[in-house]
């Protein structure tokens, strides 16, 4: 196991149980972004889900101490690959039959010709790039998760600063996704 005093360039050692302990330092990591942790509240109290993912993020910064277990990460991922799937699918049915990555820059092209609106065109694309931005988180998601196990299985940490920007990214997007949907229904080409 490292110590604390081993520098910025250290990320986190792993404990003969697979458990992940980030340091307190963290030098490299910018601060918290108001949309990195979700305020999921419930009649005015935050809901224990978002509690569990707070804590879980500032104990990833080094903000506070604790150990973090594989399956307390994977778990994370889980659940903000979940709500990014679930604001994409409704950003997808309000788009309706066509997938919305196939509405690239010649679909944007035959909607103007046929009179679509300017802005209509731009949500349409916007919708697009959240798809497939939201397909690769997905698909990162699940690798992250795979090898998390993997590296837990065989003693060694996983990586902090990879393991925020992925769970940042997903609130994020899915944040994006659930504010675009009513531009998007609005936009109907």
């Amino acid at each position: 196991c490292a110590s604390e005093g081993e520098g910025p360039g250290t990320t986190a050692t792993a404990t003969a149980m697979g458990e992940f302990r980030p340091f307190a330092r963290i030098a490299s990591l910018p601060p918290p972004l108001a949309w990195a942790t979700p305020k999921v509240e419930v009649g005015g109290v935050q809901t224990p889900e978002a509690a569990r993912n707070a804590a879980l993020r500032r104990r990833l910064r080094g903000l506070e101490p604790g150990a973090i277990s594989a399956e307390a990460l994977v778990r994370a991922l889980r659940r903000a690959r979940g709500r990014l799937e679930a604001a994409a699918q409704v950003l997808a049915t309000t788009w309706g039959s066509e997938p919305l990555l196939r509405f690239d820059a010649v679909s944007a092209s035959l909607a103007r010709e046929r009179g679509a609106e300017v802005w209509a065109v731009a949500a349409a694309r916007e919708a697009a790039r959240l798809a497939e931005e939201a397909r690769a988180l997905g698909d990162r998601a699940a690798l992250y998760e795979a090898q998390i196990l993997v590296g837990s299985r065989q003693g060694r940490a996983a990586a902090r600063v990879p393991l925020l920007w992925l769970l940042d990214r997903l609130e994020h997007v899915a944040t994006q996704d659930a504010a675009h949907g009513q531009r998007l229904a609005s936009a109907r080409l």
